[in-house]
């Protein structure tokens, strides 16, 4: 009877998980000095930081973005329990070739936790080269949330994205760019 706990029991207040909540509230969510100084107070601190961090994910468009989008999906395929922390994800694709190569390795992530998808093109690049990477994504179980902003030429593009799609998709917004 020692070791077992009396579950009418109410815990005691836990001030320390409220004071790490506040505290990584203040942290900047895209500052890698901050994340590694949280990971350094304390073993505690360290799933807290990567949960805040990893829950939104954006990938902005450009040249500049693409070694932080290339280190982001290493760590991504190297530490795979990070892709379950990802609830948000934002995507901003113009059309270069590497970001699409890049687009596909994500593919082959398993998204448990992904309730939001953003995707965002321009009216200069189709959505065709990326409808099978796109309707890959969107066949994440946990997926509620979908916004689509996209110059289309073909409707079979459009359609074979669909094909299979989460059945819990709640919100859709789609943008056509013409």
């Amino acid at each position: 009877m020692y070791g077992q706990r009396n579950p009418l029991k109410v815990p005691e207040y836990d001030g320390h998980t409220e004071l790490l909540n506040q505290t990584l509230g203040l942290v900047q969510l895209d500052s890698e000095k901050d994340l590694l100084a949280c990971a350094l107070v304390a073993r505690s601190w360290v799933h807290p930081s990567q949960a805040r961090i990893f829950s939104t994910i954006q990938v902005p468009p450009g040249r500049s973005s693409l070694d932080r989008f290339k280190r982001l999906l290493e760590t991504l395929e190297g530490s795979q329990h990070h892709v379950g922390l990802i609830s948000q994800l934002t995507i901003i694709h113009h059309g270069e070739a590497r970001r699409l190569r890049f687009l596909q390795r994500m593919v082959n992530m398993r998204f448990s936790r992904l309730t939001t998808l953003r995707i965002r093109g321009n009216k200069s690049f189709s959505l065709a080269p990326e409808a099978e990477v796109i309707g890959s994504l969107l066949k994440s179980p946990s997926l509620v949330s979908v916004s689509l902003e996209y110059r289309l030429d073909r409707l079979e593009h459009f359609q074979a994205m669909w094909e299979g799609c989460s059945t819990g998709i709640k919100h859709l917004k789609l943008d056509i760019l013409t």
